[in-house]
């Protein structure tokens, strides 16, 4: 009967045919640290090789995946002993399920949904209690209720950030969640910064899906919005290049496109060199400041900084009139006829962009182009970083 097969056939490999993911060395470990390979098949020995290669799975983030079950197949038989037993020698192929990301969802085109929420107060009465949300509690304590908030991250960019592409297995790594937490708390922790997109990641639920392709889910993500992220400061410099004061404002916000990314404004305005053609009435005097701002030249400069698609781009406008004190000597019409010579202060136009790439076989890990126009002259530049190298010359010395 079945049980003398399973008593009497000797294992002699174990392999896992529907599985994607298992290495066989891995398989054939967990087998014969369990002595299943050598063995017989047996409940003790099966669960000893299903934990041990569950735990594989946990290790590197397929979370859902696991062991259900193993079949034995027999491929020798020896009837030839001088007691008249028969023996036996087999293989056994283990059952895995593998869970995939589902190419579509159920109410969506994307397999990813994320829900922002807010915590709030069990004790307020102002909020419907029907419409929180309870989780648990990282501390062990009562759960805690949740809201359900909007916001402008946008599901598709986390789930580029997080590998969670459509009809791939689903991974989930700490180490690639926890950069997108700002705080501790949350399930992952935090690792990206006071900048980072959300302030905790409370929860990652499977929801299964219907598919031809077997165990397939899509992923929700309940998470709180790091807010503020946008910032706005002002204030009064002294410029560089035309020794004048310039009123200016920055405009900051770390999420400007539902990504990560960090959006940055500059605006300055600059004082004019005073001179008002020719008129010189007393209302001009008492308000010269109010000229030289409203006549004064115009820079800004904004940057979109992705620090997860690894792009820097930035856009000027600049003001490069010449620096230093004039000289008091100069006469007015001197430096009327120079001005008019020269167009006015130059201004410099253009931008760079910057990209970081992936490791490669040629160290190239940084691309960068930038283009500018000055008046009417033109300068375009690439470059391209590499490295690091490592060299001991000591080494190469002795060798």
């Amino acid at each position: 009967d079945q049980e003398q097969v399973l008593r009497s056939t000797k294992i002699l490999s174990v392999t896992a045919p529907e599985s994607d993911l298992l290495p066989q060395d891995i398989i054939t470990q967990s087998a014969t640290g369990a002595e299943l390979v050598g063995g017989t098949l047996n409940p003790e020995a099966l669960e000893l090789t299903a934990t041990a290669i569950n735990r594989w799975y946990a290790d590197n983030g397929y979370v859902l995946n696991s062991v259900t079950g193993a079949t034995l197949i027999p491929f020798a038989t020896d009837n030839d002993g001088d007691n008249g037993e028969s023996s036996a020698e087999g293989r056994v192929e283990l059952k895995v399920k593998e869970v995939k990301l589902a190419k579509t969802s159920q109410n969506s085109s994307f397999p990813v949904k994320l829900q922002l929420v807010q915590r709030v107060d069990s004790d307020s009465d102002t909020i419907d209690q029907s419409s929180l949300i309870s989780l648990p509690s990282q501390s062990g304590e009562t759960p805690a209720l949740f809201k359900s908030t909007s916001g402008c991250t946008r599901p598709k960019k986390i789930a580029r950030m997080t590998k969670l592409e459509p009809g791939s297995h689903l991974r989930i790594l700490p180490e690639r969640w926890s950069r997108l937490v700002a705080f501790p708390g949350g399930i992952f922790g935090a690792g990206g910064g006071r900048s980072a997109i959300f302030s905790n990641i409370h929860a990652v639920r499977p929801i299964p899906e219907e598919s031809s392709q077997g165990n397939t889910v899509s992923v929700e993500i309940l998470a709180t919005e790091n807010k503020p992220y946008a910032a706005l400061e002002y204030g009064v410099t002294k410029s560089l290049y035309s020794d004048k004061w310039e009123g200016e404002f920055d405009l900051k916000h770390t999420n400007a496109f539902g990504g990560g990314e960090v959006a940055t404004i500059n605006v300055r305005k600059g004082q004019s060199n005073g001179r008002k053609n020719s008129r010189s009435t007393e209302k001009d005097e008492n308000n010269k400041w109010a000229y030289r701002l409203n006549d004064g030249p115009l820079s800004w400069r904004m940057s979109v900084k992705d620090s997860y698609a690894g792009y820097d781009l930035n856009l000027f406008h600049e003001n490069i009139g010449a620096g230093g004190h004039r000289k008091k000597h100069q006469n007015t019409s001197n430096e009327e006829a120079q001005s008019g010579e020269s167009g006015g202060s130059p201004m410099r136009i253009g931008g760079t962009m910057r990209l970081r790439l992936p490791p490669s076989m040629f160290k190239a890990n940084v691309v960068s182009t930038t283009f500018e126009r000055i008046n009417a002259q033109s300068i375009a530049s690439t470059s391209v970083g590499i490295g690091p190298y490592r060299f001991n010359p000591l080494r190469s010395l002795y060798s």
